[in-house]
Protein backbone atom coordinates (compact mmCIF):
# COMPACT_ATOMS: atom_id res chain seq x y z
CA UNK A 1 0.00 0.00 0.00
CA UNK A 2 1.31 3.46 -0.79
CA UNK A 3 1.47 6.26 1.74
CA UNK A 4 -1.10 8.49 0.01
CA UNK A 5 -3.72 5.75 -0.04
CA UNK A 6 -3.04 4.90 3.61
CA UNK A 7 -3.37 8.57 4.56
CA UNK A 8 -6.68 8.90 2.69
CA UNK A 9 -8.06 5.82 4.42
CA UNK A 10 -6.90 6.90 7.89
CA UNK A 11 -8.17 10.47 7.56
CA UNK A 12 -11.52 9.30 6.17
CA UNK A 13 -11.97 6.92 9.10
CA UNK A 14 -11.05 9.66 11.57
CA UNK A 15 -13.60 12.01 9.97
CA UNK A 16 -16.30 9.32 10.11
CA UNK A 17 -15.55 8.60 13.78
CA UNK A 18 -15.56 12.33 14.47
CA UNK A 19 -18.99 12.69 12.89
CA UNK A 20 -20.33 9.78 14.95
CA UNK A 21 -18.91 11.47 18.04
CA UNK A 22 -20.48 14.75 16.89
CA UNK A 23 -23.93 13.16 16.91
CA UNK A 24 -23.55 12.06 20.53
CA UNK A 25 -22.10 15.47 21.47
CA UNK A 26 -25.09 17.23 19.90
CA UNK A 27 -27.40 14.96 21.90
CA UNK A 28 -25.75 16.29 25.09
CA UNK A 29 -26.86 19.82 24.22
CA UNK A 30 -25.09 23.01 23.19
CA UNK A 31 -26.23 25.14 26.07
CA UNK A 32 -27.34 28.73 25.57
CA UNK A 33 -25.66 32.11 25.15
CA UNK A 34 -24.95 32.54 28.86
CA UNK A 35 -23.74 29.03 29.77
CA UNK A 36 -22.31 26.33 27.54
CA UNK A 37 -23.92 22.91 27.75
CA UNK A 38 -22.24 19.55 28.23
CA UNK A 39 -21.87 19.10 24.47
CA UNK A 40 -20.30 22.47 23.71
CA UNK A 41 -16.64 21.51 24.18
CA UNK A 42 -16.94 18.09 22.46
CA UNK A 43 -18.66 19.77 19.49
CA UNK A 44 -15.84 22.31 19.31
CA UNK A 45 -13.23 19.52 19.39
CA UNK A 46 -14.99 17.53 16.66
CA UNK A 47 -15.20 20.58 14.42
CA UNK A 48 -11.48 21.23 14.89
CA UNK A 49 -10.71 17.55 14.22
CA UNK A 50 -12.71 17.51 10.98
CA UNK A 51 -11.20 20.79 9.77
CA UNK A 52 -7.66 19.57 10.48
CA UNK A 53 -8.37 16.26 8.72
CA UNK A 54 -9.64 18.14 5.67
CA UNK A 55 -6.49 20.30 5.69
CA UNK A 56 -4.39 17.15 5.90
CA UNK A 57 -6.34 15.59 3.02
CA UNK A 58 -5.63 18.65 0.88
CA UNK A 59 -1.93 18.56 1.83
CA UNK A 60 -1.81 14.87 0.90
CA UNK A 61 -3.41 15.56 -2.48
CA UNK A 62 -0.82 18.25 -3.20
CA UNK A 63 2.11 16.03 -2.19
CA UNK A 64 4.09 14.62 -5.11
CA UNK A 65 6.17 11.96 -3.39
CA UNK A 66 4.58 8.61 -2.70
CA UNK A 67 6.34 5.94 -0.69
CA UNK A 68 5.42 2.29 -0.43
CA UNK A 69 4.35 1.22 3.05
CA UNK A 70 5.23 -2.34 3.96
CA UNK A 71 2.69 -4.03 6.24
CA UNK A 72 4.16 -7.38 7.25
CA UNK A 73 1.47 -8.19 9.85
CA UNK A 74 -1.62 -7.04 7.97
CA UNK A 75 -3.53 -10.23 8.84
CA UNK A 76 -2.87 -9.77 12.56
CA UNK A 77 -3.78 -6.08 12.36
CA UNK A 78 -7.00 -6.86 10.50
CA UNK A 79 -7.92 -9.60 12.96
CA UNK A 80 -7.30 -7.23 15.88
CA UNK A 81 -9.57 -4.59 14.33
CA UNK A 82 -12.32 -7.17 13.72
CA UNK A 83 -12.07 -8.58 17.26
CA UNK A 84 -12.12 -5.03 18.70
CA UNK A 85 -15.21 -4.18 16.65
CA UNK A 86 -16.92 -7.36 17.88
CA UNK A 87 -15.98 -6.46 21.47
CA UNK A 88 -17.64 -3.05 21.13
CA UNK A 89 -20.72 -4.61 19.53
CA UNK A 90 -21.01 -7.23 22.27
CA UNK A 91 -20.75 -4.52 24.91
CA UNK A 92 -23.46 -2.44 23.24
CA UNK A 93 -25.80 -5.37 22.51
CA UNK A 94 -25.44 -7.40 25.70
CA UNK A 95 -24.39 -4.71 28.16
CA UNK A 96 -22.03 -6.88 30.19
CA UNK A 97 -18.84 -4.86 29.85
CA UNK A 98 -16.64 -6.86 32.18
CA UNK A 99 -17.60 -10.24 30.71
CA UNK A 100 -17.04 -8.85 27.21
CA UNK A 101 -13.72 -7.33 28.32
CA UNK A 102 -12.52 -10.62 29.80
CA UNK A 103 -13.41 -12.51 26.61
CA UNK A 104 -11.83 -9.77 24.46
CA UNK A 105 -8.54 -9.85 26.34
CA UNK A 106 -8.42 -13.65 26.38
CA UNK A 107 -9.15 -13.90 22.65
CA UNK A 108 -6.59 -11.23 21.74
CA UNK A 109 -3.84 -12.82 23.81
CA UNK A 110 -4.68 -16.23 22.37
CA UNK A 111 -4.45 -14.82 18.84
CA UNK A 112 -1.14 -13.06 19.54
CA UNK A 113 0.46 -16.11 21.16
CA UNK A 114 -1.15 -18.72 18.90
CA UNK A 115 2.20 -20.07 17.68
CA UNK A 116 3.34 -20.97 21.20
CA UNK A 117 -0.08 -21.99 22.56
CA UNK A 118 -0.19 -24.81 25.09
CA UNK A 119 -2.00 -25.38 28.38
CA UNK A 120 0.53 -23.31 30.34
CA UNK A 121 0.32 -20.36 27.91
CA UNK A 122 -3.48 -20.52 27.88
CA UNK A 123 -3.47 -20.55 31.69
CA UNK A 124 -1.27 -17.44 31.71
CA UNK A 125 -3.61 -15.74 29.24
CA UNK A 126 -6.57 -16.67 31.44
CA UNK A 127 -4.95 -15.28 34.60
CA UNK A 128 -3.75 -12.07 32.90
CA UNK A 129 -7.20 -11.47 31.40
CA UNK A 130 -8.86 -12.03 34.76
CA UNK A 131 -6.41 -9.78 36.66
CA UNK A 132 -6.73 -6.95 34.11
CA UNK A 133 -10.52 -7.21 34.16
CA UNK A 134 -10.58 -7.06 37.98
CA UNK A 135 -8.17 -4.08 37.96
CA UNK A 136 -10.29 -2.21 35.44
CA UNK A 137 -13.39 -3.03 37.49
CA UNK A 138 -11.69 -1.66 40.61
CA UNK A 139 -10.55 1.53 38.92
CA UNK A 140 -13.84 2.36 37.23
CA UNK A 141 -16.36 1.10 39.81
CA UNK A 142 -14.59 1.95 43.06
CA UNK A 143 -12.11 4.74 42.35
CA UNK A 144 -14.08 6.64 39.71
CA UNK A 145 -17.58 5.56 40.70
CA UNK A 146 -18.53 4.66 37.12
CA UNK A 147 -20.65 1.54 36.65
CA UNK A 148 -19.77 0.10 33.24
CA UNK A 149 -22.10 -2.90 33.32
Amino acid sequence: MNSKKATYIALTLIIILGLVYLKSAIDMGYGDTSTPGAGFFPILLVCMLVVLCIVSLIQTMMRTDDKKIDLPNIRLISLTVIISFLFILSWVWFGYFYISLFAYLLILMTVYYFEEMNKKRFGKNLVISLVLTVLIYGVFDYLLGLNLT
